[in-house]
């Protein structure tokens, strides 16, 4: 049976995750209504063929910016070997698999719990 101590801090953090579960469903609301507001503004600003719009000191430009699209790892490691291969390196396969492993951090071992709910009794404390 747990201490008194130990129910107190399982209690306490039981509120504090019930409390961010609340707060993380209110952000996702403020966000899906800021994406609403942002969209319907540049429309508006497209459509007025304007540059900018602001409100005291809060302003809003509209710009336009180049993006880089995300590859796929299958799609980078491919990209890569083609490019060693073009540079005329023999065994691309290894040095690829070499060089991946060195971005990679050491392994390393740490001490962790989970945290959830009892599914089979969720209504003791």
């Amino acid at each position: 049976m747990a201490t008194q101590k130990a129910r107190s801090e399982l209690i306490e953090l039981r509120n504090i995750h019930t409390e961010i579960t609340r707060l993380k469903g209110l952000i996702k609301g403020l966000v899906e209504k800021s994406d609403t507001l942002t969209e319907s503004i540049h429309k508006f600003l497209k459509d007025s063929n304007l540059q900018s719009i602001s409100y005291g000191d809060f302003v809003i430009q509209a710009t336009v910016k180049q993006k880089r699209q995300r590859k796929k790892k299958a799609e980078k490691e491919k990209d890569v070997l083609a490019v060693l291969q073009k540079a005329g390196i023999r065994d691309a396969k290894r040095l690829y698999a070499e060089i991946d492993n060195s971005l990679k951090g050491e392994v390393t071992s740490e001490s962790s719990i989970k945290v959830g709910t009892n599914k089979n009794d969720s209504k003791k404390n």
